[in-house]
């Protein structure tokens, strides 16, 4: 039976390096390839979608896709804010608590930010976006 050595780590095993150590290595380097290509998807966005969840991150990039194909606001559930005195302003439904927020620019709806509904509310009772 082998013996079992000391690595430079100061674990025990068999072998010519110590797979723990290693196995560590392996799930740090596919962790920070995870993050930068969530990072990469949020850098690529056509609005700031930090800090929002990552189902709300990809429900916003899919809905922003969907427009750019040609489908309606309407079809996507969005509201114009005639009532808060902006109708050039489209309110689109993310998830149950956020929402896109657009604007009409020359016939053409351009996404402006996406934020929860607490913020939405907020930003709609202070004036809205004039």
């Amino acid at each position: 039976m082998p013996r079992k050595r000391v690595f430079d780590c100061g674990h025990r095993g068999q072998g010519k390096y110590c797979h723990r150590c290693q196995n560590k290595k392996l799930a740090l380097k596919t962790k920070q390839g995870k993050r930068a290509k969530w990072q990469e998807i949020l850098n690529s966005a056509p609005v700031a979608l930090d800090g929002l969840p990552c189902r709300v991150v990809r429900k916003a990039i899919q809905i922003v896709e969907r427009m750019k194909a040609g489908e309606s606001y309407v079809a996507l559930r969005g509201k114009r804010l005639i009532s808060a005195g902006c109708r050039d302003v489209i309110s689109i439904p993310i998830a149950r608590d956020y929402r896109l927020i657009c604007q009409e620019v020359d016939g053409a709806v351009v996404p402006i930010e996406a934020l929860s509904h607490e913020q939405y509310s907020s930003k709609l009772k202070a004036g809205g976006w004039k």
